[in-house]
């Protein structure tokens, strides 16, 4: 596991190390807070992965991701392979249809398909995301109810991350 940050912000986590041409699926998150990337292999093991802030700049920032994964391609020795991608978070329309992505999807599918891929019997979902916080109910792997709480920051991401400076 390798992790630094560059000079314009980003955190970048070499979390499996490779050499040469490397076959991965790209995910982005964009947040109104912070812009994830996330890189997987085809057995679905995380390559690496970048963490920034958006700064009211959604573009910028996925621009900022971009060249940081070509940063961790090179201290790392490989090459992606980049074989799909996907989006999601707030500006994850606006970000698939600019970066040619191949699926953008909600936060409430892609946080109940991330938690059913970790544990197959997973049945309530918690998310305190910046904006809002959601609490997602699954059954047999499917969502079947989902409550979003929009009328108060209090309790969600942005909030507790002020807090804690």
């Amino acid at each position: 596991h390798e992790h630094w940050v560059n000079d314009d912000g980003s955190e970048i986590a070499i979390v499996t190390p490779r050499s040469g041409e490397i076959t991965v699926s790209f995910g982005i998150d964009i947040g109104s807070t912070s812009t994830k990337a996330t890189f997987l292999d085809r057995d679905n093991q995380v390559v690496g992965w970048i963490y920034r802030k958006t700064a009211g700049n959604p573009i910028r920032a996925v621009q900022l991701l971009f060249k940081a994964a070509r940063e961790m391609e090179a201290k790392g020795g490989f090459h992606f392979d980049i074989k799909g991608v996907g989006t999601t978070g707030s500006g994850r329309k606006m970000i698939g249809e600019l970066s040619g992505a191949d699926r953008a999807m909600n936060g409430i599918t892609a946080h109940a398909t991330a938690a059913v891929f970790i544990d197959p019997g997973a049945d309530t979902i918690i998310a305190l995301v910046c904006e809002d916080a959601k609490v997602t109910q699954l059954q047999n792997g499917m969502v079947y109810n989902s409550l979003i709480n929009y009328v108060c920051a209090a309790g969600t991401g942005s909030f507790i991350e002020e807090q804690s400076l």
